[in-house]
């Protein structure tokens, strides 16, 4: 075979992946906007990784595509609940529980942090969407490296994930502080009661904690995070309910 043919068919292969891979983002996003917001869902990524989806994109038929097309729309909400399922089970390691199970995952102390220092706090919800969680491309085999160019990086947990110890005391305090049971209270029922904070600097004088202490800023429980050292300027904030 020339060496204008083969690169004739690589970029044509290279063009209908790409084609197929829109095609199906456009099915994936319409019937994701149809949903909740409060709705988990997977990335375009995540669902073209899925291996019978991406045999399909990669090597199937005009007809076999057709058919996933077709099919694909219907399939999403069990597609979603296996790769919830699995990916959850790699999480549960990290709980700080002698006996960890999926129901601790949504509880409103249950926080993770990744390797990055500025990267937020992560409900187990974002940890699945979270952007640093991608397979790296370095170690990745070169047929695995094509199909990223075209697709995106496969989901996979870094190992410097971590159960966020400081955000699950601060989450506690504030669920105490509202008169809820950190044992039980979730993360939904949190956001749902649409509690309110008034967030005020603790520690040293900088123009944003001078201007804070001055104007105290509103704000909903998630905000009490503790944020990282910032050179001399510590910025963990107390949180005062407002009633």
């Amino acid at each position: 075979m020339s060496e204008k043919k083969t690169q004739r068919i690589q970029r044509e292969t290279r063009d209908m992946i790409s084609s197929r891979v829109k095609e199906l983002a456009e099915i994936i996003e319409l019937k994701q906007r149809q949903g909740e917001p409060s709705d988990f869902h997977p990335l375009k990524e995540d669902i073209c990784w899925i291996p019978e989806i991406r045999t399909t994109i990669a090597e199937g038929s005009a007809e076999e595509f057709e058919a996933l097309k077709a099919g694909l729309a219907d399939r999403l909400p069990s597609l979603t609940a296996e790769f919830k399922e699995a990916r959850l089970a790699t999480l549960l390691p990290l709980l700080p529980y002698k006996n960890p199970s999926v129901e601790k995952l949504s509880l409103a102390t249950t926080w993770f942090q990744c390797e990055h220092s500025w990267c937020p706090a992560l409900r187990y919800s974002g940890v699945l969407v979270h952007s640093c969680f991608k397979r790296l491309y370095s170690e990745a085999p070169d047929s695995d490296r094509y199909y990223m160019d075209l697709v995106g990086r496969p989901w996979a947990l870094s190992q410097g994930t971590s159960f966020y110890e400081k955000k699950a005391e601060r989450a506690r305090e504030l669920i105490l502080a509202v008169g809820g049971d950190p044992e039980t209270m979730t993360h939904e029922e949190m956001d749902n009661q649409g509690h309110r904070f008034v967030r005020r600097h603790e520690l040293t004088v900088s123009f944003e904690s001078f201007y804070s202490m001055v104007s105290p800023i509103l704000c909903n429980w998630v905000c009490g995070r503790p944020f990282s050292d910032r050179g001399n300027h510590r910025s963990e904030y107390a949180m005062d309910p407002v009633t």
